[in-house]
C-alpha cells in the first residue's frame, strides 16, 4: 500500500471505483453523473484539483463580488495497485482554525470493499 499523488494514469482505477457505485462525497447516495462527466471531459483539470496548496484552482466566483480562493488543500490517494481511498489535508495560512463550513483539517474516504485493512491508520500516521 502506498500513498500517492493522483495522476491521470491512476484515473481509470478511480473511475472504476465510482462506476461500482461508491461515492467519495456521500457514501449513502449514488455517484453524481456530473462528477464522472467532469473526469472524462477534462481529466487533467480533475486531477489538478487534488493538489491546490494555494486554494486558487478551486476558487469560487460570486455573482455580486470578487473571486474568493478556496481553502488550500492537497489530496493523496491510497494505492494498492488500484484506488483504495483518499486522504485530504486542509489548512489556512497563519491560522490554526478552519472556517465553520469546513469539515476539518484531515478528511478521508475509503470504499467499503477496501476497509478494515489498517491502511488508513498507517497513512494518517504519515501526516
Amino acid at each position: 500500500m502506498q500513498l500517492i499523488q493522483p495522476t491521470v494514469d491512476h484515473l481509470q482505477s478511480y473511475l472504476q471505483t465510482l462506476e461500482r457505485g461508491w461515492n467519495p462525497l456521500y457514501y449513502k447516495h449514488p455517484v453524481p453523473l456530473t462528477l464522472i462527466e467532469a473526469m472524462k471531459k477534462d481529466p487533467e483539470r480533475f486531477i489538478s484539483l487534488h493538489h491546490d496548496p494555494t486554494g486558487e484552482l478551486s476558487a469560487q466566483k460570486f455573482k455580486d463580488g470578487p473571486t474568493k480562493p478556496s481553502i488550500p488543500s492537497i489530496t493523496k490517494w491510497m494505492w494498492d495497485g488500484d484506488y483504495a481511498g483518499s486522504i485530504d489535508i486542509r489548512w489556512q495560512y497563519g491560522k490554526t482554525d478552519l472556517p465553520v463550513n469546513s469539515n476539518g483539517h484531515i478528511g478521508y474516504t475509503v470504499p467499503p470493499w477496501k476497509r478494515k485493512k489498517a491502511t488508513l491508520k498507517k497513512h494518517c500516521n504519515y501526516f
